[in-house]
């Protein structure tokens, strides 16, 4: 029998990685709404998750990768149905504005700086007057908010001039009831993560 060593030489090595590195970016917003009687008396409130629309991730992705022509508005408005991801400001079924004469305007929110990947109108919340020319005791249901950007003149309700954007559109939990002399506070945060 021969008991003697055999010396010999090994070497082994493992490399354990992931298949795929993903690197994403994620917007997320909401609305928050809180409406105030004549009196000033705080009716309701709610928020309203939103859906950032394809037409606004691909505008926000063109003005900052391609540095595009900055729009002449931006504007918050109110709405009686849901957008969802495929509606554009053209053609936003099935969201469907608030009558006009409800509200006299949609209005440019007042930003604060951008801070760890959000922006809002906190500070500011913009204000919507409800004028409707109805009886005082009629009611309007109001089902939720949307940003939009866009030319001159995106302001007046209605206004579907081509070019403008639909950045999001977010639903309440329920219709909301407004009546003329009311006061609907909304403010928008948009963060990406």
């Amino acid at each position: 029998m021969d008991d003697r060593l055999q010396p010999r030489d090994s070497a082994f090595a493992n490399l354990i990685r992931s298949g795929v590195m993903f690197v994403g970016l994620k917007s997320l917003g909401i609305f928050h709404a809180e409406c105030l009687d004549k009196n000033g008396r705080v009716k309701w409130r709610d928020s309203a998750p939103n859906v950032v629309t394809t037409q606004g991730k691909n505008s926000i992705l063109d003005q900052y990768m391609d540095r595009g022509t900055a729009f002449a508005e931006i504007v918050l408005g109110l709405h009686t149905t849901v957008g969802n991801a495929a509606s554009t400001y053209n053609s936003p079924s099935p969201q469907v504005e608030v009558a006009i004469g409800v509200v006299a305007l949609r209005i440019r929110p007042t930003w604060t700086a951008a801070s760890a990947g959000a922006k809002n109108n906190n500070a500011s919340p913009t204000s919507f007057p409800v004028i409707s020319t109805a009886a005082p005791a009629s009611t309007t249901g109001i089902t939720g908010c949307f940003l939009a950007t866009g030319v001159a003149g995106i302001t007046a309700p209605g206004h579907t001039t081509v070019g403008s954007i639909l950045v999001s559109s977010g639903s309440f939990s329920v219709a909301r009831p407004v009546v003329s002399g009311d006061t609907l506070n909304v403010t928008y945060q948009l963060s990406l993560t």
